[in-house]
């Protein structure tokens, strides 16, 4: 265990950073009498982007737990975006993650000694851009059509499974939002497992409006490990641009 923490290699920036929000979101919690269970998955989330802004494998020991966690608050939320996101996609792109790190660093050594390797990060070019915000637009679009379906569909899977008692799905309130950080999680989720910097972007746009989804439900832990994580992602584009530029 110690040998694991001194290899996380956190900046000063990362651990002020890590101390406040987790002091505001103990605060905050405390305060307005929240389960620790919400306190829990936000902890673990904001100690997850910490580790992919460092390009740090490790990320994807936190991401398990937080992706699984999240998928639950999500469903108590109704964002039906959220839920099916990371159920069918972020949680497995965790382990998948795991598979590409490892064998394109080809290193012969044990998880403690791989989860401290920091990759090289690439660049888009003008054309990988336009493609990929043209995507992003088309399929936001497509998503938040299909929103209303989507709850329609996850509550009739609900309502088939005995032990849930019919607790269904509440009815999404921001589909639109809702929309546009669900695909803009996934593009962003790509780029990060192909180690483009441009990930940090989308990830700004994701978080502004998973800040609006969260502050619209009252969910204090949720709104501050989104604020939190709109911060990291600045910190994060930094981070990455910086790699990237030093490898011209």
């Amino acid at each position: 265990m110690k040998r694991f923490l001194k290899n996380l290699h956190v900046s000063g920036f990362e651990v002020i950073w890590l101390i406040f929000f987790t002091i505001l979101l103990v605060v905050s919690n405390l305060m307005m009498s929240a389960s620790l269970f919400a306190i829990i998955t936000a902890l673990t989330g904001m100690i997850n982007v910490v580790l992919v802004a460092k390009g740090n494998f490790s990320n994807y020991i936190f991401g398990i737990v937080n992706s699984i966690m999240y998928i639950i608050v999500a469903y108590n939320a109704g964002y039906a975006g959220d839920f099916s996101l990371f159920l069918l996609y972020v949680l497995p792109l965790q382990f998948i993650g795991i598979y590409s790190w490892r064998m394109k660093n080809k290193k012969d050594v044990d998880l403690i000694d791989n989860v401290t390797h920091e990759v090289e990060s690439k660049s888009l070019d003008l054309k990988g851009i336009i493609i990929t915000t043209f995507s992003m637009v088309i399929v936001t679009y497509l998503v938040y059509l299909f929103m209303p379906s989507l709850t329609q569909i996850i509550n009739n899977i609900i309502l088939e499974i005995p032990f849930l008692n019919g607790d269904i799905m509440p009815i999404n309130s921001l589909p639109l939002a809702d929309a546009i950080t669900t695909t803009g999680t996934i593009v962003a989720g790509v780029l990060m497992i192909l180690k483009y910097r441009e990930q940090w972007i989308i990830w700004i746009l994701v978080d502004v409006f998973a800040v609006i989804m969260w502050v619209v439900k009252g969910d204090a832990a949720m709104t501050i490990m989104f604020f939190a994580y709109l911060i990291n992602a600045i910190y994060g584009t930094y981070v990455w641009y910086k790699k990237s530029n030093e490898n011209l």
